[in-house]
């Protein structure tokens, strides 16, 4: 009962922080997005759209490495998501061409 309660929260909390990240996002203050989302990703690392916005976070900090690496993780997440994503991976390759 207790291990019920403490997911409850856990994902409680992850929501919240993707909220959060979601937020700072559209403020455009992607230090404090990436800051959050990588919380919630911690909570729950099969979050699709926790995946999705810290890799929007990454980009906007111009981090190709995290960008791909949470890209890569919402294909294994939802494998056929994967052309929703496009617009970002286009933008990942544009950061990675310089």
């Amino acid at each position: 009962m207790e291990l019920k309660t403490v997911e409850v929260v856990d994902g409680a909390i992850g929501k919240s922080l993707l909220n959060l990240g979601r937020v700072y996002l559209q403020t455009a203050d992607a230090q404090r997005a990436d800051a959050a989302l990588r919380r919630a990703v911690a909570l729950e690392p099969y979050n699709y759209y926790s995946q999705l916005n810290l890799a929007r976070a990454a980009l906007a900090l111009g981090d190709a490495a995290s960008a791909a690496a949470a890209l890569d993780a919402c294909d294994r997440i939802r494998p056929r998501a994967q052309g929703q994503n496009a617009a970002e991976r286009a933008q990942l390759e544009r950061l990675r061409q310089g």
